[in-house]
């Protein structure tokens, strides 16, 4: 049975019911549309579908097919335009290729990226962000072992990771003539920044040093002050740092100067995360505002929407909050990635010259299906 149904353009989010289908289906209208505003251009088109297929740093080889490749599936070619980029990604790593539920993933990504499609499968989704548990589970119990991970993906998500929890390090403090050690103090970072400089840090972590004498042993004491730790809110950036670390090892879109991914200690020789270059940016600073505007627009739309469907007491309702937050989660950091790179093509290819989307659809459309009440 085939689990969609058409949707007008006027529906920004609806979820759809179908009798036999195994997970609901959210259906999207178009999130930036910058595909359809070079569609009638065959060269922008062109320039713009090679962009989309590759990491940035990649986009320089002559070679480059503007055929979709193979999924890792094993699926037919896709028109998703982004996929190729994340099966490059996966290639690379040998834990995702094994994970059990990777083409859970790409699935998910290709209805989400397919121009003619733009939808979300609430199951999968519910994988995926069980998928980012167990890797984060893995790197807690031999993170010697797989830090020698050479994948970009797994060094990525070792130090976003580490990032997150504020890359702990305990130093030594001398006594105030130098003689000797007078205590050790704990030094956190600012937590994870993603490629727009936005942070996010455990909860658990101090946020106040206090510094008293102890009228006994009169020394110092050190007094650390953390918040409380939230399961919803750890169990949704857990899932956010392992998307950040898949999507930015297969699209490299360039960083601010803050992000967590300019700051990895590279295990293999190769140039670096890119970094918005000051003197030479690909595109205009405005423009990167505007990508980054874009893309948390989008991630507020799909958040939002797959909220509303995993809450409630309705027939997908998980009565779950903290699963809940995770699948959204889930579905929001792929739609802003997804955004993110898609913009930042289409700003490349463009080069300042902004394209009007022609808004005329000679296709028939039926009514949208029947939507969720809440």
């Amino acid at each position: 049975m085939h689990c969609s149904a058409p949707l007008s353009r006027s529906a920004l989010a609806t979820l759809i019911f179908l009798a036999g289908c195994a997970s609901p289906i959210l259906q999207l209208s178009e999130q930036s549309g910058f595909y359809e505003k070079v569609k009638g251009n065959t060269e922008l088109a062109k320039q713009f579908l090679r962009c989309s297929r590759q990491g940035y740093q990649d986009q320089t080889a002559e070679s480059v097919s503007a055929t979709p490749s193979v999924a890792v599936s094993g699926q037919a070619p896709s028109a998703a335009p982004a996929l190729p980029a994340v099966e490059a990604a996966v290639a690379d790593s040998p834990q995702l290729k094994a994970d059990e539920d990777i083409s859970a993933l790409l699935d998910l990504i290709r209805d989400m990226n397919d121009p003619a499609e733009r939808k979300v499968d609430i199951g999968r989704l519910i994988r995926i962000a069980e998928m980012g548990k167990r890797l984060h589970a893995r790197f807690r119990i031999d993170e010697d072992r797989l830090a020698q991970d050479n994948s970009l993906f797994a060094q990525l998500l070792l130090a976003y990771n580490k990032a997150y929890f504020g890359d702990i390090q305990f130093r030594t403090q001398p006594t105030q003539t130098g003689s000797g050690i007078q205590g050790v103090f704990k030094v956190v970072s600012a937590g994870f920044v993603d490629c727009n400089g936005n942070a996010f840090t455990f909860p658990g972590l101090s946020s106040e040093i206090t510094v008293s004498m102890d009228p006994v042993k009169q020394e110092p004491t050190v007094r650390f002050h953390a918040s409380s730790v939230d399961s919803r809110r750890v169990a949704s950036d857990l899932v956010r740092i392992f998307l950040e670390a898949l999507m930015d090892a297969a699209f490299r879109v360039p960083a601010t100067q803050e992000a967590t991914a300019l700051k990895v200690k590279w295990s293999r020789d190769e140039r670096p995360y890119p970094r918005i270059d000051p003197d030479h940016p690909p595109i205009s600073y405005d423009q990167f505002a505007r990508v980054a505007r874009d893309a948390m627009l989008a991630e507020a739309i799909v958040t939002s929407a797959v909220g509303k469907a995993v809450r409630g007491a309705g027939v997908f309702g998980t009565n779950n909050e903290t699963l809940a937050a995770a699948v959204e989660t889930a579905g929001g950091v792929l739609a802003k990635k997804l955004a993110e790179h898609e913009a930042f093509c289409y700003f490349r290819v463009t080069k300042g010259k902004p394209q009007v989307m022609d808004h005329t659809d000679t296709r028939t459309e039926a009514p949208a299906g029947p939507a969720a009440t809440r």
